[in-house]
């Protein structure tokens, strides 16, 4: 809703001043780029607390029979290697993994929201 807002009053400042529509666009556009530019550079988040064993046990026992289904939720962060990547992941494998958690039915639930927002 703030994206919204924002977007309005610029839209709103820039126009007044006589600029073009193209014009518009050609910001939003760079701020767009600029805004995906800045998720590539993200560092890997590092876990803040362990999991109790209970916890431990119980995440163990859903990942072992959830291998492929996100129908509980996505896979909690995993220890990784001093680079913060998963040794064992690949580019590929994370976009298949990303198109099933859009499947998921926990994600199900908020295309409409997507599709409104859009």
């Amino acid at each position: 809703m703030a994206s919204q807002i924002i977007g309005n009053v610029t839209a709103a400042l820039v126009l007044k001043s006589g600029a073009k529509q193209s014009t518009l666009f050609m910001l939003f556009a760079i701020l767009a780029i600029v805004g995906s530019m800045l998720f590539c550079m993200l560092r890997t988040p590092k876990r803040l607390h362990s999991m109790s064993e209970s916890e431990q046990k119980v995440h163990d026992l859903t990942a072992h029979s959830n291998k492929n289904s996100y129908s509980n939720g996505p896979p909690a962060l995993e220890d990784s290697s001093d680079e913060g990547e998963n040794p064992n992941s690949s580019p590929i494998q994370d976009i298949k993994d990303t198109f099933n958690l859009m499947i998921s039915p926990r994600m199900l639930w908020t295309v409409p929201c997507q599709i409104y927002s859009a």
